[in-house]
């Protein structure tokens, strides 16, 4: 019996340092300003991202007629995947209906 009590005593201790925190939190004051020898000094200058700006033929600019090459093969392999993926759910769509028709309960099919 005195074991077990002793047992459960070092038991609490162990859990009550456990659940202990470091020193007590003191909130920071405001954070001051940046001191002007972390301002942006030339030849650097703040960011200004042109988002909005459509890009279109963004590749043109390096005037390379391989990376042209590239890009139109790109652009072409796809619209052919969007093709193709039309089709293949299309072709999905068809066998269910038809098999439903026959009577088979069709689990969704897995890509």
């Amino acid at each position: 019996m005195r074991q077990s009590s002793i047992a459960a005593l070092l038991m609490l201790v162990a859990l009550g340092a456990g659940c202990t925190v470091g020193p007590r939190y003191a909130r920071p004051s405001a954070p001051a300003p940046a001191p002007d020898a972390w301002k942006t000094q030339a030849p650097w200058q703040q960011a200004a991202p042109k988002d909005a700006v459509p890009k279109g033929s963004w590749w043109q600019v390096f005037e390379d007629p391989a990376l042209d090459s590239y890009e139109q093969q790109l652009l072409q392999a796809a619209m052919v995947d969007g093709i193709l993926k039309t089709a293949d759910q299309n072709a999905r769509t068809t066998l269910t209906s038809l098999l439903q028709g026959l009577g088979f309960e069709v689990v969704e099919f897995v890509n």
